[in-house]
């Protein structure tokens, strides 16, 4: 069954400014109406894992369009769960109560349509999961695999969609309940590249929400913020970087970071996704000459066929914005 992308979109960019309230009715109202499944987030903190729900969520979206890009990373996602003891009635559970949050945030605008666009949507990224479990479980043997649901008569088919493919970016695979070996990375995207922030200096991810000007800051200083009663600077890397500025999009987010003793955001073109990368296939950033600074950058990191800008934020956000950006390179 093809996918409502354009109903997904929309829906989800109405909730979206409320995504870090809404992430957290979502474990509330987990855990109390399924606690069974608690014992799957023992090994995880809850802010690390809220974390990943959100960006598991703009993952979806953002490749609805690219739906060859989604199925490999949710069949990936399925099978890094089997290591978890995910069970096909954890699945059912979550997917319940995913839309019954939506639901909630969504108010009158959660019509009949918008809840059949999710319930297939969540059916798709079920179905996948599983085969990326069983095809785990054929691998490992392991015995706390999903249960495998009767084999297909064909190799598994990708995600469709109603939509023309095409304008989003794309990303690489899976979210998981837990963090493996290595260090883990939060990467969004800023053009075409990709750039990476420690994911343990990330507190939230929210929606871009319109910012309060200062006077006599610098171009690249968007305002700030009020977070639940902390003002927060708001930094446009754009400008940071001297790429042009575009309008925001759906995708538009901010990252919020820890700064040494300062909370303060970024505003990115959009989340890509967690990657692990271990140390070593981490290199020092090269030098482009005297008259380029890259001093932003702790370094190059490789994740399979990507390479990304793993950036320094203390240098970034506490020291003068670089005069020569990394921009001017490419």
């Amino acid at each position: 069954m093809g996918l409502n992308v354009e109903l997904l979109e929309q829906s989800f960019q109405l909730v979206a400014p409320q995504a870090d309230a809404l992430v957290n009715r979502f474990y509330e109202r987990l855990f109390q109406k399924y606690p069974s499944v608690i014992p799957l987030f023992q090994q995880a903190t809850m802010a690390e894992q809220k974390k990943k729900l959100l960006a598991s969520l703009v993952l979806v979206i953002q490749n609805l369009r690219r739906p060859d890009t989604l199925t490999e990373a949710l069949q990936t996602m399925g099978a890094r769960h089997v290591g978890y003891g995910a069970l096909p009635d954890h699945y059912a559970a979550v997917g319940e109560n995913l839309l019954a949050v939506l639901a909630e945030f969504a108010g009158p605008a959660w019509t009949q349509p918008v809840a059949q666009a999710w319930t297939d949507a969540f059916a798709a990224i079920k179905t996948l999961m599983l085969q990326g479990a069983s095809r785990q479980q054929d691998k490992t043997g392991r015995p706390n695999a999903a249960p495998q649901e009767p084999a297909p008569s064909a190799p598994a088919q990708p995600m469709k969609s109603t939509a023309n493919k095409g304008g989003v970016h794309d990303t690489a695979s899976s979210y998981d309940l837990q963090g493996q070996d290595g260090s883990q990375f939060l990467t969004f995207q800023l053009g075409e590249e990709l750039y990476g922030v420690d994911i343990l200096r990330v507190q939230e991810i929210k929606g871009y929400t319109a910012v309060t000007k200062i006077p006599n800051t610098p171009p690249y200083i968007k305002g700030v913020l009020n977070l639940r009663g902390t003002i927060v600077p708001i930094v446009e890397l754009r400008t940071a970087f001297g790429m042009p500025t575009i309008d925001y999009t759906m995708f538009t987010v901010i990252v919020v970071v820890m700064v040494r003793d300062r909370i303060m955001g970024l505003v990115v073109d959009s989340v890509s996704d967690v990657l692990n990368i271990s140390r070593k296939d981490i290199q020092a950033t090269p030098e482009f000459g005297s008259n380029v600074d890259v001093s932003c950058l702790s370094g190059i990191g490789k994740a399979g066929d990507k390479l990304v800008s793993l950036l320094d934020i203390d240098r970034l956000l506490l020291e003068p914005a670089p005069q020569e950006t990394l921009a001017a390179t490419a």
